[in-house]
Protein backbone atom coordinates (compact mmCIF):
# COMPACT_ATOMS: atom_id res chain seq x y z
CA UNK A 1 0.00 0.00 0.00
CA UNK A 2 3.09 2.17 1.12
CA UNK A 3 4.71 1.56 -2.03
CA UNK A 4 1.94 2.71 -4.20
CA UNK A 5 0.99 5.79 -2.62
CA UNK A 6 5.02 6.49 -2.75
CA UNK A 7 4.69 5.61 -6.83
CA UNK A 8 1.27 7.63 -7.25
CA UNK A 9 2.57 10.57 -5.34
CA UNK A 10 6.37 10.59 -7.01
CA UNK A 11 4.77 10.87 -10.44
CA UNK A 12 2.15 13.43 -9.15
CA UNK A 13 4.93 15.67 -7.90
CA UNK A 14 7.32 15.50 -11.26
CA UNK A 15 3.98 16.07 -12.98
CA UNK A 16 3.43 19.48 -11.64
CA UNK A 17 7.50 20.24 -11.29
CA UNK A 18 6.99 19.59 -15.39
CA UNK A 19 3.86 21.72 -15.45
CA UNK A 20 5.49 24.55 -13.41
CA UNK A 21 9.03 24.12 -14.94
CA UNK A 22 7.52 24.88 -18.82
CA UNK A 23 7.34 28.44 -18.49
CA UNK A 24 11.15 28.29 -17.95
CA UNK A 25 11.54 26.53 -21.52
CA UNK A 26 8.45 27.97 -23.82
CA UNK A 27 9.45 30.90 -25.33
CA UNK A 28 6.86 33.94 -24.52
CA UNK A 29 4.27 35.04 -27.02
CA UNK A 30 5.54 38.26 -29.68
CA UNK A 31 3.08 41.31 -29.74
CA UNK A 32 3.67 43.66 -32.13
CA UNK A 33 1.98 47.46 -31.92
CA UNK A 34 1.71 49.89 -34.30
CA UNK A 35 1.51 53.60 -32.84
CA UNK A 36 0.53 55.83 -35.80
CA UNK A 37 1.91 59.40 -35.81
CA UNK A 38 0.02 62.60 -36.64
CA UNK A 39 -2.53 63.58 -38.85
CA UNK A 40 -2.30 66.03 -41.63
CA UNK A 41 -4.68 68.02 -40.49
CA UNK A 42 -2.45 69.34 -37.73
CA UNK A 43 -0.21 70.47 -40.32
CA UNK A 44 -2.07 72.25 -43.15
CA UNK A 45 -4.55 75.28 -43.13
CA UNK A 46 -8.19 74.91 -43.60
CA UNK A 47 -8.87 75.51 -46.72
CA UNK A 48 -6.23 72.37 -48.01
CA UNK A 49 -8.18 70.33 -45.74
CA UNK A 50 -11.77 69.75 -47.36
CA UNK A 51 -9.23 68.07 -50.31
CA UNK A 52 -7.95 66.09 -47.92
CA UNK A 53 -9.78 64.74 -45.13
CA UNK A 54 -11.11 61.77 -46.93
CA UNK A 55 -7.62 61.02 -47.94
CA UNK A 56 -6.39 61.33 -44.22
CA UNK A 57 -8.92 59.15 -42.79
CA UNK A 58 -7.71 56.62 -44.83
CA UNK A 59 -4.42 56.46 -44.78
CA UNK A 60 -4.00 57.83 -41.42
CA UNK A 61 -7.31 56.88 -38.84
CA UNK A 62 -6.66 54.14 -36.67
CA UNK A 63 -9.90 54.40 -34.16
CA UNK A 64 -9.32 55.30 -30.72
CA UNK A 65 -7.26 52.77 -28.31
CA UNK A 66 -6.05 49.46 -28.38
CA UNK A 67 -7.18 46.83 -30.95
CA UNK A 68 -6.08 43.94 -32.75
CA UNK A 69 -5.48 43.90 -36.68
CA UNK A 70 -7.67 41.66 -37.61
CA UNK A 71 -10.70 43.78 -36.31
CA UNK A 72 -9.74 47.23 -37.93
CA UNK A 73 -11.79 48.16 -41.06
CA UNK A 74 -10.55 46.73 -44.38
CA UNK A 75 -10.85 49.88 -45.96
CA UNK A 76 -8.76 51.89 -44.19
CA UNK A 77 -4.52 51.52 -44.90
CA UNK A 78 -3.85 50.87 -41.41
CA UNK A 79 -5.75 47.25 -41.78
CA UNK A 80 -2.57 46.40 -44.18
CA UNK A 81 0.52 47.37 -42.41
CA UNK A 82 0.07 44.84 -39.98
CA UNK A 83 -0.05 42.56 -43.09
CA UNK A 84 2.63 44.10 -45.21
CA UNK A 85 5.06 43.98 -41.71
CA UNK A 86 4.04 40.27 -40.80
CA UNK A 87 4.83 39.04 -44.20
CA UNK A 88 8.20 39.93 -44.30
CA UNK A 89 8.81 38.03 -41.15
CA UNK A 90 5.92 36.32 -39.92
CA UNK A 91 8.28 34.46 -36.89
CA UNK A 92 9.18 38.37 -35.72
CA UNK A 93 5.95 39.82 -36.14
CA UNK A 94 3.00 37.51 -36.32
CA UNK A 95 0.26 38.45 -37.46
CA UNK A 96 -2.65 37.13 -34.68
CA UNK A 97 -0.84 38.90 -32.23
CA UNK A 98 -0.45 42.17 -34.06
CA UNK A 99 -2.43 45.44 -32.68
CA UNK A 100 -2.77 48.56 -33.47
CA UNK A 101 -3.20 51.60 -30.93
CA UNK A 102 -4.81 54.81 -32.49
CA UNK A 103 -4.62 58.32 -30.44
CA UNK A 104 -5.89 62.06 -31.57
CA UNK A 105 -2.96 62.09 -33.98
CA UNK A 106 -3.06 66.24 -32.51
CA UNK A 107 0.19 68.11 -33.30
CA UNK A 108 0.17 68.72 -29.52
CA UNK A 109 2.39 67.39 -26.86
CA UNK A 110 -0.39 67.32 -24.48
CA UNK A 111 -2.24 64.70 -26.62
CA UNK A 112 0.79 62.96 -26.63
CA UNK A 113 0.68 62.32 -23.11
CA UNK A 114 -2.24 61.89 -22.84
CA UNK A 115 -2.50 58.83 -25.36
CA UNK A 116 0.65 57.67 -23.43
CA UNK A 117 -1.27 57.34 -20.43
CA UNK A 118 -4.01 55.39 -22.30
CA UNK A 119 -1.39 52.83 -24.14
CA UNK A 120 -0.06 52.19 -20.55
CA UNK A 121 -3.52 51.52 -18.72
CA UNK A 122 -4.37 49.44 -22.01
CA UNK A 123 -1.16 47.38 -22.24
CA UNK A 124 -0.99 46.74 -18.64
CA UNK A 125 -4.65 45.12 -19.24
CA UNK A 126 -3.53 42.97 -22.55
CA UNK A 127 -0.47 41.61 -20.28
CA UNK A 128 -2.75 40.43 -17.73
CA UNK A 129 -4.56 38.66 -20.21
CA UNK A 130 -1.72 36.95 -21.68
CA UNK A 131 -0.42 36.03 -18.22
CA UNK A 132 -3.93 34.80 -17.93
CA UNK A 133 -3.84 32.61 -20.93
CA UNK A 134 0.32 31.45 -20.76
CA UNK A 135 1.57 31.60 -17.63
CA UNK A 136 3.82 34.41 -18.35
CA UNK A 137 3.89 38.10 -19.96
CA UNK A 138 4.50 37.91 -23.86
CA UNK A 139 7.32 39.75 -25.64
CA UNK A 140 6.13 43.62 -27.22
CA UNK A 141 7.36 45.48 -29.60
CA UNK A 142 6.48 48.55 -30.38
CA UNK A 143 6.55 49.67 -34.21
CA UNK A 144 6.12 53.67 -34.14
CA UNK A 145 5.95 56.05 -37.28
CA UNK A 146 6.30 60.26 -36.56
CA UNK A 147 5.24 61.35 -33.64
CA UNK A 148 3.44 57.90 -32.35
CA UNK A 149 7.21 57.17 -30.91
CA UNK A 150 6.46 59.79 -28.51
CA UNK A 151 3.01 58.66 -27.29
CA UNK A 152 5.22 55.15 -26.35
CA UNK A 153 8.27 57.48 -24.87
CA UNK A 154 5.57 58.95 -23.05
CA UNK A 155 4.25 56.17 -21.71
CA UNK A 156 7.25 55.75 -19.61
CA UNK A 157 5.69 58.56 -17.46
CA UNK A 158 3.01 56.03 -16.63
CA UNK A 159 3.92 52.69 -16.47
CA UNK A 160 6.64 50.65 -14.49
CA UNK A 161 8.73 47.69 -15.28
CA UNK A 162 6.36 45.90 -11.83
CA UNK A 163 3.20 47.34 -13.39
CA UNK A 164 4.22 45.61 -16.90
CA UNK A 165 5.24 42.40 -15.10
CA UNK A 166 8.56 42.75 -16.16
CA UNK A 167 7.60 42.25 -20.03
CA UNK A 168 10.05 43.07 -22.69
CA UNK A 169 9.51 45.69 -24.43
CA UNK A 170 11.44 46.63 -27.68
CA UNK A 171 10.61 50.05 -29.31
CA UNK A 172 11.16 50.39 -32.95
CA UNK A 173 10.56 54.27 -33.85
CA UNK A 174 10.50 55.37 -37.57
CA UNK A 175 10.88 59.05 -38.18
CA UNK A 176 10.33 59.88 -34.36
CA UNK A 177 10.99 63.55 -33.69
CA UNK A 178 13.36 63.80 -31.02
CA UNK A 179 12.21 66.61 -28.39
CA UNK A 180 13.57 67.80 -25.26
CA UNK A 181 10.52 66.49 -22.97
CA UNK A 182 10.70 62.72 -23.93
CA UNK A 183 14.17 62.34 -24.71
CA UNK A 184 15.40 61.30 -21.49
CA UNK A 185 12.34 59.18 -21.24
CA UNK A 186 14.19 56.67 -23.62
CA UNK A 187 16.21 55.80 -20.49
CA UNK A 188 13.30 54.42 -18.61
CA UNK A 189 14.28 50.80 -17.64
CA UNK A 190 11.03 49.20 -19.32
CA UNK A 191 12.52 49.56 -22.57
CA UNK A 192 15.45 46.96 -23.03
CA UNK A 193 15.82 47.94 -26.62
CA UNK A 194 14.90 50.98 -29.14
CA UNK A 195 16.01 51.27 -32.55
CA UNK A 196 15.94 55.07 -33.39
CA UNK A 197 15.80 54.69 -37.72
CA UNK A 198 15.47 57.63 -39.64
CA UNK A 199 16.74 59.73 -42.58
CA UNK A 200 18.71 62.55 -42.79
CA UNK A 201 16.55 63.95 -45.71
CA UNK A 202 13.47 63.99 -43.95
CA UNK A 203 12.61 67.56 -43.39
CA UNK A 204 9.28 66.66 -41.70
CA UNK A 205 10.74 64.81 -38.75
CA UNK A 206 12.33 68.10 -37.41
CA UNK A 207 9.74 70.64 -37.91
CA UNK A 208 7.65 70.50 -35.24
CA UNK A 209 8.64 73.58 -33.36
CA UNK A 210 9.55 72.58 -29.92
CA UNK A 211 10.32 75.82 -28.44
CA UNK A 212 7.52 77.50 -29.73
CA UNK A 213 5.16 74.23 -28.48
CA UNK A 214 6.29 74.49 -24.87
CA UNK A 215 5.99 78.54 -24.93
CA UNK A 216 2.72 77.79 -25.83
CA UNK A 217 1.96 75.20 -22.72
CA UNK A 218 3.04 78.34 -20.31
CA UNK A 219 0.27 80.26 -22.15
CA UNK A 220 -2.15 77.68 -21.34
CA UNK A 221 -0.65 77.64 -17.97
CA UNK A 222 -1.47 81.05 -17.82
CA UNK A 223 -4.98 81.17 -19.45
CA UNK A 224 -6.06 77.86 -16.69
CA UNK A 225 -5.03 79.67 -14.06
CA UNK A 226 -5.88 83.08 -14.58
CA UNK A 227 -2.24 84.52 -13.68
CA UNK A 228 0.48 85.73 -15.22
CA UNK A 229 2.86 83.87 -12.48
CA UNK A 230 3.82 80.97 -15.29
CA UNK A 231 5.46 83.62 -17.85
CA UNK A 232 6.47 86.10 -15.05
CA UNK A 233 8.60 83.13 -13.16
CA UNK A 234 9.79 81.72 -16.60
CA UNK A 235 10.70 84.96 -18.10
CA UNK A 236 12.52 85.87 -15.48
CA UNK A 237 14.26 83.10 -14.77
CA UNK A 238 17.26 84.09 -16.89
CA UNK A 239 19.19 80.67 -16.68
CA UNK A 240 16.72 79.12 -18.53
CA UNK A 241 16.62 80.75 -21.99
CA UNK A 242 19.61 82.91 -23.40
CA UNK A 243 19.40 85.07 -27.02
CA UNK A 244 20.66 82.78 -29.69
CA UNK A 245 21.20 84.09 -32.91
CA UNK A 246 18.92 82.47 -35.52
CA UNK A 247 21.51 80.67 -36.82
CA UNK A 248 22.10 78.46 -34.29
CA UNK A 249 17.62 77.93 -34.61
CA UNK A 250 17.35 78.01 -31.06
CA UNK A 251 13.98 79.92 -29.48
CA UNK A 252 14.47 83.08 -27.36
CA UNK A 253 11.51 81.93 -25.15
CA UNK A 254 12.96 78.99 -23.69
CA UNK A 255 15.83 76.48 -23.40
CA UNK A 256 14.51 74.38 -26.38
CA UNK A 257 15.47 74.13 -29.49
CA UNK A 258 13.20 75.44 -31.61
CA UNK A 259 13.13 72.69 -33.81
CA UNK A 260 13.43 68.57 -33.13
CA UNK A 261 16.24 66.86 -33.66
CA UNK A 262 17.08 63.29 -35.50
CA UNK A 263 19.43 61.71 -32.47
CA UNK A 264 18.87 60.57 -28.98
CA UNK A 265 21.79 60.59 -26.84
CA UNK A 266 23.55 57.55 -26.56
CA UNK A 267 22.68 54.71 -24.30
CA UNK A 268 23.61 50.94 -24.08
CA UNK A 269 20.21 49.80 -25.59
CA UNK A 270 20.24 52.07 -27.72
CA UNK A 271 20.60 51.76 -31.62
CA UNK A 272 20.47 54.87 -34.35
CA UNK A 273 20.42 54.41 -38.06
CA UNK A 274 19.91 56.51 -41.14
CA UNK A 275 18.53 54.94 -44.57
CA UNK A 276 18.71 55.75 -47.66
CA UNK A 277 18.10 53.95 -50.77
CA UNK A 278 20.55 52.72 -53.43
CA UNK A 279 20.06 54.34 -56.69
CA UNK A 280 16.33 55.04 -57.45
CA UNK A 281 13.47 53.95 -54.37
CA UNK A 282 11.64 51.02 -55.16
CA UNK A 283 8.20 52.49 -55.04
CA UNK A 284 5.80 50.04 -56.71
CA UNK A 285 1.45 49.98 -58.04
CA UNK A 286 1.12 48.94 -54.05
CA UNK A 287 2.69 52.40 -52.83
CA UNK A 288 1.25 54.02 -55.17
CA UNK A 289 -2.42 52.62 -54.78
CA UNK A 290 -2.50 53.68 -51.18
CA UNK A 291 -3.62 57.27 -52.66
CA UNK A 292 -6.47 55.09 -54.60
CA UNK A 293 -9.23 56.83 -55.48
CA UNK A 294 -8.46 60.38 -54.07
CA UNK A 295 -5.33 61.32 -56.32
CA UNK A 296 -6.52 63.58 -58.62
CA UNK A 297 -7.23 65.33 -55.61
CA UNK A 298 -4.02 65.66 -54.40
CA UNK A 299 -2.13 65.80 -58.00
CA UNK A 300 0.42 68.57 -56.49
CA UNK A 301 1.52 66.64 -53.57
CA UNK A 302 1.75 63.62 -56.57
CA UNK A 303 3.94 66.05 -58.96
CA UNK A 304 5.94 67.08 -55.74
CA UNK A 305 6.77 63.16 -55.20
CA UNK A 306 7.51 62.47 -58.58
CA UNK A 307 10.11 64.74 -58.89
CA UNK A 308 11.56 63.19 -55.28
CA UNK A 309 11.49 59.69 -56.57
CA UNK A 310 13.93 61.27 -59.57
CA UNK A 311 16.41 61.74 -57.00
CA UNK A 312 18.79 58.96 -56.82
CA UNK A 313 20.46 57.38 -53.40
CA UNK A 314 18.78 59.66 -51.41
CA UNK A 315 17.52 59.30 -47.99
CA UNK A 316 13.74 58.27 -47.16
CA UNK A 317 10.98 61.07 -46.62
CA UNK A 318 8.61 61.13 -44.22
CA UNK A 319 6.02 59.07 -45.36
CA UNK A 320 8.47 56.53 -46.91
CA UNK A 321 8.56 54.61 -43.53
CA UNK A 322 4.90 53.87 -43.25
CA UNK A 323 4.25 53.14 -46.60
CA UNK A 324 5.03 49.38 -47.96
CA UNK A 325 8.86 49.64 -49.76
CA UNK A 326 10.11 50.85 -46.27
CA UNK A 327 8.02 47.96 -44.26
CA UNK A 328 8.63 45.02 -46.82
CA UNK A 329 12.06 45.88 -45.52
CA UNK A 330 11.77 46.56 -42.21
CA UNK A 331 12.76 42.98 -40.66
CA UNK A 332 16.05 42.97 -43.05
CA UNK A 333 16.46 46.73 -41.64
CA UNK A 334 16.48 45.47 -38.32
CA UNK A 335 19.07 42.49 -39.06
CA UNK A 336 21.01 44.81 -40.61
CA UNK A 337 21.47 47.11 -37.68
CA UNK A 338 22.16 44.27 -35.43
CA UNK A 339 25.25 42.78 -37.46
CA UNK A 340 26.23 46.84 -37.71
CA UNK A 341 25.89 48.42 -34.39
CA UNK A 342 28.42 46.67 -32.55
CA UNK A 343 30.85 48.24 -34.28
CA UNK A 344 29.66 51.68 -33.10
CA UNK A 345 30.62 53.74 -30.39
CA UNK A 346 29.74 55.71 -27.67
CA UNK A 347 31.94 58.31 -28.89
CA UNK A 348 31.82 58.25 -32.13
CA UNK A 349 31.05 61.63 -33.56
CA UNK A 350 28.26 60.33 -35.85
CA UNK A 351 25.91 57.88 -34.03
CA UNK A 352 24.33 56.28 -37.00
CA UNK A 353 24.70 53.11 -38.36
CA UNK A 354 24.44 53.50 -42.35
CA UNK A 355 22.00 51.55 -44.06
CA UNK A 356 21.34 51.12 -47.88
CA UNK A 357 18.48 49.85 -49.46
CA UNK A 358 17.50 48.56 -52.92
Amino acid sequence: MNKIFTKKYKWSFLGALIFTALPLFAESRKITIWVHGTRVASLMPIFVLSSLSSLEHKILYTPPGLHRANTINPQLYHHEIPIIISAADPQQFPLDDFYLFGWSGNLDPSDRRQAGYQLCNELVHLIKEYIKQDGYPPQITFITHSHGGNVVLNMAKSCSSQQLHDASIRAILLACPVQQETENLAKSPIFNEIYNIHSHDDIVQIMDPQGITAFSELLKDAWATKSFNPLTGFIANKAKYTWQKVTKWQNPFSEYELLSGRHFKPQENLKQARISWIGLAPWTERDFNILGKYEKRVTGIKNALQKILAIKNRGLVHMEFEFPLFLERLAETLSLIDQLAPYKKATDKDPDVVIRLK
